[in-house]
């Protein structure tokens, strides 16, 4: 069923298992599938049309409850599955499930983060002697059985120490001796730190009113703006649109700015070779964005990156498991075994991912499909050539058969700089710009292995087909 004019979405029933949900006034559909006009459709209706149609039927069948939603997943017929509210109706049916808590009870949780004595959660290390929790048992801290988070990042439990502690009461039998006082407000204030801040804003008030008396202001800011990346907050309404190339931000301008610049050279690279056109570059912080927006996100690993937090991880680990790519940069022009941990940048990374779930890796085969997907390479060089390239093992099947996981020291984003002021895009190493070429190509290997999968794998069934056709 098409509609002439985009519908929007009408009030939740009360009879409804969604009933409660706050239904967003932006969301439209042009497009669904009818439900079957019964008597009864209206009694299994979840969710509908301003004008009463059907868009979310549920019914009971056996032990179960049979959801169907009459739209597509994707964009083309409803932006209904981008909304807060389909999220919300997922969660809803969730909760509305049986059995996670017959599973949860009988699981034993392993250690996640542990408490120390000053309050902080911490991963444990290799000294830190434990015993995972049951979900169900009476918590009872102790050297082997500390507070903390216990479980998985996906699937975890906190055991406080709060519960433990015996009630605070007030000190009885004081001695005479001892004199009693009470907290003073202290009558000294630390002004260092507020005249220093006020001095730096005053010598950046005479910097810029001289350079304005100048008539140099606009070079100013033109340097200002050219000094680090600019972070646009795109409209997610753009990112679902269009094709946006995504780096993690390190919190050094060097190396932010060289993943911004080298994208958006690789950018213009697969717009003018290929059919699919980049509409530009996104830096992302995994505490807030939101990463489903996109298919191929370049990690560069830095020693001044902060550990990840456990949103964080959770966001990275949620976008590894619906089928994104990232691509680990450590940068190190180390031709060792970069994915075990015996470099400087692949400890670094090994501490920075120690809360994610990273699959077994191997050195990727001469017919990896990173080999094939549009160019056809050998190596995968960067800024250095000779650097292992590291991949999933057995890539999940419901992903394509596709890694989710790339780990290399090559430095793409410097080789894919167009920018004359990243002064480490003059230094290829040893191949020049015929190697700079080659990196291009692997750039746009990755960018369609993560827009089209593992399409070309049936080509190998090609000679089988020709023989059969007589050609």
């Amino acid at each position: 069923m098409t509609w002439e004019k985009p519908v929007h979405l009408g009030e939740i029933s009360p009879q409804s298992p969604l009933y409660g949900l706050p239904v967003p006034q932006d969301t439209t559909v042009t497009r669904q599938v009818l439900a079957d006009p019964t008597p009864e459709v209206f009694e299994k209706t979840w969710l509908q049309l301003e004008d009463g149609t059907p868009l979310m039927t549920g019914t009971k069948m056996d032990k179960g409850t049979l959801v169907l939603i009459h739209t597509t997943a994707g964009p083309d017929w409803s932006n209904f599955c981008y909304s807060g509210l389909f999220v919300e109706a997922l969660q809803r049916m969730v909760s509305l499930s049986s059995g996670i808590s017959n599973y949860k009870a009988q699981t034993t949780l392993p250690p996640l983060l542990l408490m120390d004595g000053f309050g902080r959660l911490s991963a444990p290390d290799s000294k830190t002697i434990t015993t995972p929790l049951t979900p169900d048992q009476d918590f009872t801290p102790s050297p082997q059985t500390p507070p903390g988070l216990y479980g998985s990042a996906q699937e975890f439990s906190a055991f406080n120490l709060g519960e433990a502690l015996p009630k605070m009461q007030p000190l009885k039998n004081i001695p005479a001796t001892v004199t009693v006082g009470s907290y003073q407000k202290n009558g000294e204030v630390d002004l260092k730190s507020l005249l220093l801040k006020l001095a730096l804003l005053l010598l950046l008030a005479d910097t810029l009113a001289t350079l304005r008396l100048r008539g140099v202001m606009v070079l100013a800011a033109m340097i200002m703006l050219n000094a680090s990346p600019a972070r646009a907050i795109e409209d997610p309404v753009n990112l679902v649109s269009g094709l946006y190339l995504a780096y993690i931000e390190t919190g050094d301008q060097d190396i932010d700015r060289t993943s911004y610049n080298g994208l958006k050279g690789l950018g213009e690279v697969i717009s003018t070779r290929t059919t699919a056109k980049v509409k530009g570059v996104v830096a992302l912080n995994p505490d807030n964005d939101n990463l489903n927006f996109y298919p191929v996100i370049y990690w560069p690993v830095s020693e001044r990156q902060q550990n990840l937090s456990m949103s964080a991880a959770n966001n990275i680990q949620n976008y590894l498991s619906e089928g994104g790519i990232i691509l680990f940069d450590t940068r190190d022009r180390q031709f060792g075994d970069s994915a075990n941990g015996s470099t400087p940048g692949a400890r670094k990374l090994r501490e920075l991912t120690q809360s994610i779930e990273i699959p077994e890796l191997i050195e990727a085969p001469k017919d990896h499909i990173l080999t094939r997907s549009f160019y056809l390479l050998d190596d995968f060089p960067g800024r250095y050539a000779g650097g292992k390239l590291w991949v999933e093992k057995e890539p999940s099947p419901r992903h394509d058969a596709i890694t989710s996981v790339i780990i290399g020291a090559n430095d793409w984003a410097a080789a894919w700089s167009k920018d004359p002021n990243d002064q480490s895009r003059f230094m290829i190493e040893p191949g020049g710009e015929r190697q700079r070429e080659l990196s291009y190509r692997f750039g746009v290997n990755l960018v369609m292995v993560a827009l089209t999968g593992n399409y070309k794998a049936d080509q190998i069934h090609t000679p089988y087909i020709l023989e059969r056709l007589g050609q």
